[in-house]
């Protein structure tokens, strides 16, 4: 749980800081307003601010809109319905921020013709975690060891992103030019 404080320190001053900052605190922001008061949304305002983080130094008004609205949706769920399994707008949240990270690497390898370790680690990391939700949404036979193995290997996506920023050139690698 708290192993993801240290990654948002090594992602100080980088376009992602507020991602691994929002992931930091998820998990003991989500514990607090639980313990606080059941009802109070913890998990998918963190899991928005996620998304948040992504978005909001867009120039692109549209996308900025789409994510207004999104959380709009998203929060009017919870609250019509407080008893809507919250999984299920997590799966939602998680589901665009795979799409906005995949956006983010293949524009990365169009442009600079590399492949980014770190943003595929992103991409298996946010997979993992939606992953997770579903085996805890079914009754799926060994679902208890599959999240046993996911939380390893966040944890292991958590020390990689404590020592590697985006930006390391160790970890891109080069596309053969034919």
């Amino acid at each position: 749980m708290f192993l993801w404080i240290f990654p948002f320190v090594r992602q100080y001053k980088t376009d992602l800081f507020w991602y691994f900052f929002a992931l930091g605190l998820a998990d003991p922001i989500s514990f607090i307003s639980y313990s606080v008061n059941p009802k109070i949304p913890g998990y998918v305002i963190t899991n928005l601010f996620l998304l948040f983080s992504l978005v909001y130094k867009t120039k692109n008004k549209r996308d900025i809109i789409a994510f207004i609205i999104f959380s709009l949706i998203i929060l009017a769920i919870h609250f019509a319905n407080p008893r809507s399994p919250y999984p299920l707008k997590v799966i939602l949240i998680h589901s665009v921020i795979i799409y906005l990270f995949f956006k983010r690497a293949i524009t990365f390898t169009a442009e600079k013709k590399k492949i980014n370790l770190f943003q595929i680690f992103l991409l298996l990391e946010e997979i993992s975690m939606i992953t997770k939700v579903i085996y805890s949404l079914f009754d799926v036979p060994g679902a208890s060891a599959f999240f046993l193995a996911t939380n390893i290997f966040e944890y292991l996506f958590a020390i990689f992103f404590s020592f590697y920023r985006e930006d390391d050139e160790r970890i891109q690698i080069k596309l053969r030019h034919n």
